[in-house]
């Protein structure tokens, strides 16, 4: 709306409209006059401002039609039609006045900016960059452009690409912290996490009560691992809007993440006794119970929000509801649910991670193998899809790729004591024995001793204490065994081979 010469009081509006009254009979008349009725122009558009903001909505539209058919400003009555229009949230219609305001004076900044905007909300991306072209070649120093530019970049995922957007708003913008805070939230997108800390840290404390700004400053120190931080940080957002589903999700989540099921469940309760229960709440409850290996309940819950949303296109739920089928050996249901998900996105790796293990378990393996590389692309759990690359190239007796996956696998996760426990048992099944042991000794660095990976020491040093049968290289292997028969009682399994070594010990 034009704000610089508002009219303040009713009874100036009054005033002024009885001296421009004869106008209103006939404005038609008017149209070739333009260098009398500016000042007419104004008092509709401001008279209409006034009107909408009392909720007298077709009266202020009906004054600002009669606005556009003045010679002078007409174009600005349009734009004041079109913002009308948004405000009220009818897109298409603000489209068409923002259109006709651009095509009616060349030039026009402001027509072109709302154009673009409006565009963008709409999803029309390409036309909204078209219209934000054009306005940044009239203005090039108007953070707002750059502002709209960067969230339409942000739609289409073109991360670098907003951030250089939102870097030249917030060099113009003087007005307020939107600029800055979206250029926090790309850096996130980005993992530039020390810059949106930095950014969203200086916003919180130049601002009162900001939750939003709270609650993605959690974000930033969930991914960071700092979760005392993440949930100081989103409690207090909670307490100042505590109808934010999000945030509940982020402190569940956290809670997951430091293994506290039972607050992570209580946080998502409390949320679905606010009255919040939606899909977003109920998946993030089936994805913590199935961290915990919950899988039953988390799909009661999945099938909650299908059934009570009626969800038909949600690749990440069907996808989480396929992994929990799987891991309750219903592989009929788990195939299907992945089947779903992928007709929603063809590229969900969770979905093909599932289709692969089916596959893997059916002992089709080229197409395992196949569906594992395809999930590798976008997975944030590769280790467990390099895991299960190397055993079916194990199956296939690759062991080059093979050792190459299980490698792989423990780079990406080194605290998971099956990818070592495999790894050295296919190690020492291709007589690996030196590689094993050093491995063996790498687990145990990183996980301690346990039964399993004392049991395989044992036998890979019995393997190599049988090659030259040095007297220290048995009395060190029988250790091991001494060692597990006093700290696991009744876990030793290799009694032969300890009496193999004891007899040869005897002979030397």
């Amino acid at each position: 709306m034009y704000h610089r010469y508002i009219i303040k009081t009713v009874k100036d509006l009054k005033n002024l409209f009885s001296k421009v009254g004869r106008y209103n009979k006939n404005i038609n008349n008017y149209k070739s006059a333009g260098n009398i009725i500016s000042i007419p122009s104004y008092a509709f558009r401001n008279y209409a401002e006034y009107l909408f903001e009392k909720g007298l909505t077709k009266e202020a539209e009906q004054l600002l039609q009669d606005a556009s058919l003045f010679v002078s400003n007409s174009a600005d009555a349009l734009i004041d039609l079109g913002e009308m229009k948004q405000k009220s949230g009818n897109l298409d219609e603000a489209v068409d006045y923002f259109e006709k305001a651009a095509t009616e004076t060349k030039n026009n900044f402001k027509a072109l900016y709302l154009l673009g905007t409006a565009y963008c909300i709409k999803g029309n991306l390409e036309k909204a960059e078209k219209a934000l072209q054009q306005a940044e070649k009239i203005n090039n120093k108007d953070y707002r452009v750059y502002l709209s530019w960067g969230i339409l970049l942000l739609k289409k995922k073109m991360y670098k690409e907003a951030k250089e957007k939102f870097e030249i708003s917030v060099k113009y913008n003087m007005e307020d912290a939107r600029s800055l805070y979206l250029l926090a939230i790309t850096e996130i997108e980005l993992g530039y996490l020390d810059e949106a800390e930095e950014k969203l840290n200086f916003i919180l404390h130049s601002t009162e009560n900001n939750f939003e700004v709270m609650h993605n400053l959690a974000y930033v120190y969930f991914k960071k691992k700092n979760y005392d931080k993440a949930v100081s940080l989103a409690t207090k957002a909670l307490k100042i809007n505590s109808r934010k589903k999000e945030t509940y999700v982020l402190l569940s989540d956290t809670f997951a993440e430091i293994n506290q099921p039972e607050k992570s469940f209580e946080i998502l309760d409390i949320a679905i006794n606010a009255g919040l229960k939606d899909q977003i709440i109920l998946m993030s409850y089936g994805n913590n119970l199935q961290k915990f290996g919950e899988y039953k309940k988390a799909i009661n819950y999945l099938n909650d929000a299908v059934n009570t949303f009626n969800i038909t296109n949600s690749d990440e739920l069907f996808s989480l509801l396929s992994k929990c089928y799987y891991f309750e050996n219903d592989k009929e249901n788990a195939l299907s649910n992945a089947e779903k998900a992928l007709t929603s996105n063809s590229e969900n790796s969770v979905a093909l991670e599932i289709k692969a293990r089916i596959n893997f378990d059916n002992n089709s393996l080229h197409e395992a193998i196949s569906l594992f590389n395809k999930a590798l692309k976008n997975s944030s759990n590769k280790a467990s899809i390099y895991f299960m690359l190397a055993k079916s190239y194990n199956i296939l007796n690759d062991a080059e790729k093979s050792e190459k996956y299980y490698e792989k696998a423990i780079e990406y996760d080194k605290n998971n004591s099956e990818y070592y426990t495999d790894y050295i048992k296919f190690l020492t099944d291709t007589k690996q024995f030196k590689t094993a042991n050093t491995k063996i000794l790498s687990a145990i660095k990183v996980l301690g001793e346990n039964s399993d990976l004392l049991n395989l020491q044992f036998l890979v040093k019995y393997n190599l204490a049988k090659e030259n049968f040095y007297r220290y290289n048995i009395e060190e292997t029988l250790e091991i065994a001494k060692k597990i028969e006093n700290n696991y009682p009744n876990s030793f399994l290799y009694q032969n081979e300890k009496n193999e070594l004891t007899e040869g010990l005897g002979r030397k």
